[in-house]
């Protein structure tokens, strides 16, 4: 698959922090360059099918098959159009961006339901093994990162743009909301919040700040619980995949 120019060479560098121990994608997420400050003149993007095949080594038959999680885990927005998780919309058709507190999205959904879309969603081939367990260990350091940050820091700012308001068919209101792992990279990287926000305002659409659904002490024990429950239902993948 075709690798985000802005991505490009983060899977060598994310090899020498330890492929294997899943730090690869903290520290690949936290070296992506960064939208440009503005509204993007250019389709800006980030994608975990694309970062985990960036990785050296991919065994033969996953790389093609690491396209699907661009359903798992993308975030694009340009001067056209916006999207998560392989969806996009035209800047026309939206009607209004939506922030939430990304850590309260996080802790009030279900991680288990997440790793189960994973593997629902790679085909079985060979590889696939390696890929699921890429991509939930990536998810599983990502979410220990927050976790320290939300209990250093629980009111900090993690408002993100994480809901796209915009018409349906036949002009029904319709909302595309950003999946766990892109919920996940959007609140470790505010940066690319503000990219689609700011492209977002320029396009006329208006941005609607987050309602506060948690106190900090609240907060700080979801990211906990979310946290437990994430190392304990990580996937390794199946004895019988490749």
């Amino acid at each position: 698959m075709k690798l985000p120019k802005q991505m490009r060479g983060l899977g060598d560098s994310a090899q020498k922090v330890g492929e294997a121990s899943g730090e690869w994608m903290r520290t690949a997420v936290t070296a992506v360059p960064g939208p440009p400050e503005g509204p993007a003149t250019e389709q800006w993007e980030f994608s975990v099918g694309s970062l985990i095949s960036s990785l050296p080594k991919v065994p033969p038959g996953a790389a093609k098959a690491l396209g699907v999680l661009d359903r798992l885990g993308s975030v694009r927005f340009g001067p056209e159009s916006v999207g998560f998780d392989g969806e996009e919309i035209a800047w026309k058709d939206v009607l209004r961006i939506q922030q939430h507190n990304g850590a309260d999205v996080l802790a009030g959904n279900s991680i288990e339901a997440e790793f189960e879309r994973l593997r629902g969603l790679l085909p079985p081939v060979p590889g696939r093994k390696w890929a699921v367990g890429k991509a939930a260990g990536g998810l599983t350091t990502v979410v220990g990162e927050l976790r320290d940050r939300v209990l250093s820091d629980p009111g900090g700012a993690y408002d993100i743009a994480c809901e796209i308001v915009h018409r349906g068919r036949f002009g029904r209101e319709k909302s595309l909301h950003a999946c766990m792992y892109s919920t996940a990279v959007l609140t470790l990287r505010p940066d690319f919040s503000a990219g689609l926000i700011a492209t977002a305002r320029a396009h006329g659409v208006q941005v609607l700040p987050a309602e506060t659904r948690a106190d900090d002490a609240a907060r700080a024990e979801s990211m906990k619980s979310l946290w437990k429950r994430t190392r304990d239902a990580s996937p390794q993948g199946d004895p019988q995949d490749g």
